[in-house]
């Protein structure tokens, strides 16, 4: 967050946020929902996920690593995480079947 100014766990906080807010019987649940990708099948939606999926060259890896870090990773796992991110950029294409589940968090409450 104090890179990029994004809060990448605003979906656990939100609960907490509600209730600071004032909602009642606050709940949050995790999507189950899964996206299936198959080029074979369905070549437009699986170029559509790909797209919106698409790993990319994960670049110079000794930018990459330092920058892993700068975030608190050791040396060790920032090269395990480039390895992990070129392989998934070059062994992911458009043509490769997939699965992916977002993980996503749903949050209510009453007013």
């Amino acid at each position: 967050m104090k890179r990029t100014g994004k809060d990448g766990n605003i979906g656990l906080k939100l609960p907490l946020l509600f209730q600071q807010l004032g909602l009642r019987e606050v709940q949050c649940r995790q999507s189950d929902k899964v996206h299936v990708s198959n080029p074979q099948v369905n070549p437009e939606d699986a170029a559509k996920l790909y797209k919106a999926l698409a790993f990319p060259d994960p670049g110079d890896p000794r930018t990459f690593t330092s920058q892993l870090q700068e975030r608190g990773m050791s040396r060790e796992e920032a090269e395990r995480q480039y390895a992990a991110e070129k392989l998934l950029s070059i062994a992911y294409t458009a043509s490769v079947p997939m699965t992916y589940a977002p993980s996503m968090k749903i949050t209510f409450g009453t007013v």
